[in-house]
């Protein structure tokens, strides 16, 4: 298989599908620095599933919002495709053979190349945590469940410095993401962030849900329980 057939195939089985109008991918983006602000108002809280245990945590509007309300990222590191960064090569080939095992991978689209991982028990996970980027409230998007008929929210991938150009980096959280191979006190063109935005208006305490957009052959980690 061809290296652009591999990478393709990944995202085809990644964490979600990305579908969306260019105008509202461009909206939640642009909102994406005020979720860094220490000192806003946050919209969203984690607590046990509404599904149930079996589905462990999941994430909450704390107030209702409308259409359209940016409301948390994704956390997680950035792993290059091969050919992008000799060392991120390994890496991202080990995320093509964890999507069978790891829930938590997410493809970015839209000229990013690569992909988030947010499992939290990964060293990148925990390398980004030592830095206090995710006491950030917003920084829990790894924790939405999947809903195809209940989905209220959809994903947006976008480059972190097109984003954060000409904004203050005082009184803000560090970056929830970080690239592979580079280090964590700088802020890389390339870096890849995601931002779930509302899809329709969300009352408060509704349970966010997205469709994660999954194909057959269905990874191993949701074989048992995944339907469209």
């Amino acid at each position: 298989m061809s290296r652009k057939a591999t990478v393709a195939q990944a995202a085809a089985v990644s964490f979600i599908k990305m579908a969306m109008p260019q105008c509202l991918k461009s909206h939640a983006a642009n909102k994406a620095p005020s979720l860094l602000a220490r000192h806003q108002q946050h919209h969203v809280s984690v607590v046990t599933s509404s599904l149930g245990q079996s589905a462990g945590n999941g994430v909450f509007a704390l107030r209702a919002v409308p259409e359209g309300t940016a409301l948390c990222l994704y956390p997680g590191a950035h792993r290059i495709p091969c050919g992008v960064s000799k060392r991120c090569r390994s890496s991202i080939e080990r995320a093509q053979e964890e999507q069978e095992h790891n829930p938590y991978l997410l493809s970015l689209q839209g000229g990013t190349p690569g992909m988030l991982d947010g499992n939290p028990e990964s060293d990148g996970y925990q390398q980004i945590s030592a830095t206090g980027a995710l006491e950030n409230p917003s920084a829990v998007g790894h924790l939405v469940n999947h809903g195809v008929d209940a989905a209220n929210v959809e994903v947006a991938t976008f480059n972190w410095a097109k984003v954060l150009e000409g904004q203050p980096v005082q009184e803000r959280y560090p970056l929830p993401n970080f690239l592979c191979g580079s280090s964590r006190d700088s802020e890389p063109a390339a870096l890849g962030g995601a931002v779930f935005f509302a899809l329709r208006e969300i009352e408060a305490g509704e349970e966010l849900f997205v469709d994660y957009g999954l194909t057959n052959p269905l990874p191993k980690w949701a074989a048992s329980w995944y339907a469209r």
